[in-house]
């Protein structure tokens, strides 16, 4: 476990952040944590206190800086660009871990954040504050997903196969938190894993060669904004047609 030279843990460094502690002063010690850890970039580390949920957390954000941030005019020797960072993160560290469905906080864990998915982590982003991996469900469904189709059985050549092998290869917990996203009509959604294995609110159909996707349920929620400006559409909505009235 790191430890400043004051003996303070990385726990102790981004809960002192978190609670409006000395920023700069804690921030240097992620940078040079980040500095020191073998395969760390030449990238630019942001730390950043929020308010989220009505709770505190600390960001520690990696971004590249833009091609030409590094330019050198001769004349003038160093040129002052108006954007030098770009505008998304490919890696970042959100503390503490939240669970927004319990309404939860683990100050134990951390969420991390690492852009192309599982396969593609760098493991000296989450090494360097000596957080622990511990596999999101995702993560355990991709890769042995991955992990089939790359051997001998390859591809699924039909939805049931998927739901068998779904069904038999995940417990109820990891199909609960997993996610399939599909796209039809230049619209993406992701339903939880748990929908296929059980087989009973979402469905797939076709004819000729139309697709659907039939999702079933109680009453739906419509939703626009997102966070504290997140707003329903309706409270009630009854005068919709029926199935049969549609196919």
């Amino acid at each position: 476990m790191g430890r400043t030279d004051d003996g303070e843990s990385v726990i102790e460094v981004l809960e002192e952040i978190r609670n409006d502690g000395d920023i700069e002063r804690y921030s240097e010690y992620i940078a040079d944590w980040y500095i020191t850890e073998i395969q760390s970039r030449s990238d630019l580390i942001i730390v950043a206190p929020f308010e989220e949920h009505d709770r505190d957390f600390v960001a520690v954000i990696k971004t590249p800086f833009l091609p030409d941030a590094h330019e050198i005019d001769t004349d003038e020797m160093f040129v002052e660009h108006e954007r030098i960072i770009r505008e998304e993160t490919d890696k970042s560290i959100i503390y503490p871990f939240y669970d927004e469905f319990e309404n939860e906080s683990d100050s134990e864990q951390a969420h991390v954040y690492q852009r192309d998915g599982s396969q593609h982590y760098a493991k000296y982003w989450w090494r360097f504050l000596r957080l622990e991996e511990e596999k999101h469900p995702d993560e355990l469904v991709e890769g042995s997903i991955s992990q089939r189709m790359d051997g001998e059985a390859g591809e699924f050549d039909s939805l049931d196969g998927f739901i068998d092998f779904a069904a038999e290869e995940f417990d109820d917990e990891v199909g609960q938190e997993a996610t399939v996203s599909i796209e039809i009509a230049n619209t993406s959604f992701q339903i939880p894993l748990s929908e296929f294995q059980q087989q009973e609110n979402v469905k797939l159909a076709k004819e000729g060669n139309t697709y659907y996707v039939v999702l079933s349920g109680t009453q739906p929620q419509m939703t626009v904004g997102s966070g504290r400006n997140k707003r329903s559409v309706f409270d009630e909505i009854d005068d919709l047609p029926r199935p049969s009235d549609l196919f």
